[in-house]
């Protein structure tokens, strides 16, 4: 799992959405981000956004080129979509007022 950018992200989804470690999550979902995995760098980027790190969640989707390269994006939402189906998510108050805030 150390250099395996995959790895980290498939535990990093684990952690944080079905076991509800949501550090542990972030640490393997950001390690996959910084080996340059897209998908992570957009789920990471996405969940700082929505935790009120706006500065962080900016620089990861900054790597994406979110702003100029808006297929890129849609590309990592759509594989990030399917992915997270097997997970029971609910979005908390916090993350829709802060993703507001952009």
């Amino acid at each position: 799992k150390e250099n395996n950018p995959e790895a980290h992200y498939i535990e990093g989804l684990k952690e944080y959405f079905h076991f509800g470690n949501t550090a542990k999550g972030l640490f393997h979902l950001r390690s996959s981000a910084d080996g340059d995995y897209a998908n992570a760098t957009y789920m990471y980027g996405l969940l700082m956004l929505s935790r009120g790190n706006l500065k962080e969640g900016k620089r990861y989707m900054a790597t994406l080129g979110w702003r100029d390269n808006k297929q890129q994006v849609d590309r990592c939402w759509r594989r990030i979509r399917r992915s997270l189906r097997h997970f029971d998510i609910s979005m908390k108050k916090r993350y829709v007022r802060n993703m507001l805030l952009l």
